[in-house]
């Protein structure tokens, strides 16, 4: 077992190598030290995991700044590890902690990998790994059609008794509610009224269908900006969209609304990815065949291959 243990409340050491997690103030990794993005408490399921699966051909969706493909090089010693992502140019500390520590055979970085370019991501796997999958963990766009197309394609590769992993599968939903109360109390209406829109507005951001400029925003009086990890995140979000939409409450909601309805008929309605935990409790009732065990945390879902015999692309519900 490798020695992993945590110097700092946020940072966790493997093999000489450290790992920032969450809260974080400023992103970017380095060979000696990569983002991770994930509690505590998150990260230490992650090395529980490895310490019981042992798993020696892994697969990672979405590499992002490369710390989580690190850590699980560094914890599980595997024969291969493909970690791909949509960014067409690989995270160079991630090469950099490969060529230096003799891995550039086990870690295989790929950039310009959509995860639901399906042949794409078949080709990849299929031309670095021969055999079925111990480990899968799909931490990239957490928008639901793609998470779902990648999880048909690649759950039927993982071995009986092998692991799929979904991280931040209810990240999207927390967001949400947090910048409906945040928008509700500078605009001084409802949650409820908000809610619904809000969902639909950053449901289509994360799928692709909307960009929203970081650069404009419109200050929330109930938020001090001190550069912490959570300024980040939900509070900016409030206040792109405030910046976006108004801050009068009626236009706010009439803009929205109307946004909301031209993304809709140009891309159809959307799912967020809470939605998927539904259809993987269904795929569950059908029996232990194909799903013999699945397991929910506030970050994760977990979903243990049963013996059935499957072939890539071809699950679905009902199987």
């Amino acid at each position: 077992m490798v020695d992993a243990r945590w110097v700092e409340e946020s940072v966790l050491e493997v093999d000489g190598v450290r790992f920032r997690g969450w809260p974080w103030v400023a992103l970017g990794s380095t060979v000696d030290e990569f983002v991770i993005g994930k509690t505590a408490e998150a990260t230490n399921a992650i090395i529980d995991l490895i310490n019981s699966l042992k798993p020696q051909r892994i697969v990672e969706v979405g590499t992002h700044e490369g710390g989580s493909a690190a850590l699980l090089a560094l914890l599980a010693r595997p024969q291969r590890l493909v970690t791909f992502d949509i960014n067409p140019v690989p995270p160079q500390a991630l090469v950099e902690l490969a060529e230096t520590r003799g891995l550039t055979d086990v870690i295989r970085v790929y950039g310009d990998v959509s995860q639901d370019d399906i042949s794409r991501v078949l080709e990849v796997v299929g031309s670095e790994i021969d055999g079925p999958l111990d480990l899968v963990i799909d931490d990239a766009s957490h928008a639901y059609g793609k998470t779902w197309l990648t999880f048909q394609t690649l759950f039927p590769l993982v071995r009986p008794g092998g692991l799929y992993v979904i991280e931040d599968w209810c990240s999207e939903h927390r967001m949400v509610t947090d910048v409906s109360e945040l928008l509700a109390g500078e605009l001084g209406t409802g949650t409820a009224e908000l809610g619904p829109w809000v969902t639909r507005v950053l449901t289509h951001h994360v799928e692709g269908n909307l960009e929203l400029d970081s650069s404009e925003r419109r200050p929330l009086e109930s938020v001090v900006h001190d550069g912490s990890a959570v300024d980040q995140f939900t509070p900016a979000m409030a206040e792109i969209l405030l910046y976006r939409y108004s801050a009068d409450p009626v236009q706010f909601v009439a803009r929205m609304e109307e946004e909301v309805s031209a993304l809709d008929e140009q891309f159809g309605a959307v799912d967020r990815l809470v939605r998927l935990a539904g259809d993987l409790l269904e795929l569950k009732a059908n029996g232990d065949e194909v799903c013999e065990w699945l397991g929910f945390d506030g970050e994760m879902i977990l979903v243990r291959r049963g013996p059935a015999d499957l072939a890539a692309g071809e699950l679905r519900l009902g199987a």
